[in-house]
């Protein structure tokens, strides 16, 4: 999963006295009509519980030996079939973490638990405009070249500091790290998966 693979990088560039702060690469995911947003800086990060009612689909995918929350949907379409799986913080924050699109084969813990949703896998987006079948040259003009990989999976990623003013005036700092994690068949984009983590 992409929290164990978001990993601090600061990309800063030097312009004199000040530096651009990076632009994330991921901050929501649409589904379809649906947007499931991660980035929620006012409310200190986005809630788990908002995909089931934002998706307005029923999807029990939890199990209580399983620590970490999570939350399945089988896309519509001919086969490969694509599952969606959204997690949770395993800490008990109640904050949505990552995701991960992939065929049906390589989860096969999730079988007969995740609920049916009419929406295409092409019709899931990143805000960057991610989505199936692109090919990698397509992908890196719209997040930039992988600096890593995991597993011959390149991992695109930006950790930057944000700064929120709040209500009794004093100014939070905190650190935003988003990733995405993209597998290519010759070079065309068949899953991926991607998270945001805020921390203090």
């Amino acid at each position: 999963m992409i929290r164990t693979l978001l990993a601090s990088l600061a990309l800063f560039f030097s312009t004199g006295a000040h530096a651009p702060v990076a632009r994330p690469v991921f901050r929501y995911l649409m589904v379809g009509p649906h947007r499931i947003q991660f980035d929620a800086p006012s409310a200190g990060g986005a809630a788990f519980s908002n995909v089931k009612r934002v998706l307005g689909a029923k999807a029990e995918a939890e199990q209580d030996a399983d620590p970490i929350p999570t939350t399945c949907y089988m896309l519509s379409g001919p086969t490969p079939h694509m599952v969606l799986t959204f997690y949770g913080d395993p800490m008990g924050t109640g904050g949505l973490t990552d995701f991960d699109l992939a065929p049906a084969s390589r989860k096969p813990e999730l079988a007969g638990r995740c609920a049916r949703l009419d929406i295409s896998p092409r019709q899931v987006i990143t805000d960057r405009g991610v989505k199936l079948r692109m090919t990698r040259d397509e992908v890196e003009e719209l997040i930039g070249t992988s600096k890593r990989a995991i597993d011959g999976q390149p991992i695109y990623e930006v950790t930057d500091e944000r700064r929120t003013k709040l209500a009794d005036g004093t100014v939070a700092t905190e650190e935003v790290s988003s990733s995405i994690t993209i597998t290519y068949r010759n070079r065309v984009v068949v899953a991926f998966s991607g998270g945001l983590i805020e921390s203090d």
